[in-house]
């Protein structure tokens, strides 16, 4: 299950989730979680595929971090709570 920390809308897929964050980038309360996200999206990418700026082989990142990197990423795509605080503040003034 992929959960938007944002919205709480939960998807089966991670694709789901990705294609939620690039369609909601746009959206003032998704911004933070859909900037970090589709970056490290694109930058996992550019490892599987060998880019120019790809740096260590994808196998060799298992090895040096064991968890999952989709897993980090839903992890840490929460926003720090100084940014949450104010994600809040400004829903409750629009409300």
């Amino acid at each position: 299950m992929w959960p938007c920390t944002v919205c709480h809308s939960v998807f089966t897929h991670e694709t789901g989730l990705l294609h939620h964050m690039e369609h909601m980038r746009m959206d003032p309360k998704h911004q933070f979680a859909a900037q970090y996200l589709l970056s490290r999206a694109a930058a996992e990418r550019r490892e599987k595929h060998g880019g120019p700026s790809a740096g260590p082989p994808h196998d060799m990142l298992s090895a040096i971090q064991p968890q999952p990197q989709a897993a980090a990423l839903a992890a840490v795509m929460q926003p720090p709570p100084s940014s949450l605080a104010v994600l809040q503040a400004s829903h409750l003034a629009h409300s």
